[in-house]
């Protein structure tokens, strides 16, 4: 921070970094908003047969997987006649407790690791989740759209500045489960609404 306090201009790559600084003292003239792009490489293709969601990023408690893997053991018995499998794409120092936690609650969830390009990795994404506590800037959700690819994220300062509720994603209440599990039903019962979102 110190050395960032030496610097004339500052770059950040969401408002609400703009503002984390401002509260750090920075000039807030002197701080410049640019939004990280991303590279369009074709849209996803689905299956028709099974409804897969997935999580993309660090496995840490800051990411808040443990709250997806939580919401999705509550679905269950909303969810027991459909075929739901869950993609957990990335690695961490949560990855072994998020394992356990997944398999105490017998939650169908696939660790699959860290993927260069995870969209292609599997494409057949259904549903991303972003249940982040704190997030800089929330690439993935950029990458997701790209690829046509419905998002629920955390109603948290960057995320909320990518997603406008229900007009290009779905937002829910921070760390709170009971919301997360409502968005994720309503998405898998208004699908074929939900993925004209853009």
């Amino acid at each position: 921070m110190r050395t960032l306090l030496n610097h004339n201009h500052v770059i950040t790559v969401s408002k609400s970094a703009k503002d984390s600084l401002i509260e750090c003292g920075f000039n807030p003239d002197h701080i410049k908003v640019i939004y990280n792009g991303v590279e369009k490489v074709g849209s996803n293709v689905v299956s028709d047969n099974t409804f897969t969601i997935a999580f993309i990023g660090s496995l840490n408690y800051e990411k808040g997987v443990d709250i997806l893997i939580n919401s999705l053991a509550s679905l269950k018995e909303h969810i027991e006649n459909r075929n739901v499998e869950t993609l957990i794409i990335g690695q961490g120092d949560q990855e072994e407790i998020l394992r356990s936690l997944a398999t105490k609650l017998n939650v169908n969830c696939q660790f699959v690791g860290f993927q260069s390009y995870p969209f292609t990795f599997s494409k057949k994404i259904n549903l991303l989740v972003v249940p982040s506590r704190i997030e800089a800037f929330g690439l993935v959700i950029i990458e997701a759209m790209s690829q046509k690819v419905p998002v629920i994220g955390a109603n948290i300062g960057c995320i909320n500045e990518i997603i406008s509720d229900g007009y290009n994603g779905i937002l829910f209440d921070a760390e709170n489960q009971q919301k997360l599990e409502d968005k994720i039903l309503y998405t898998m019962n208004n699908y074929s609404k939900v993925e004209l979102m853009d």
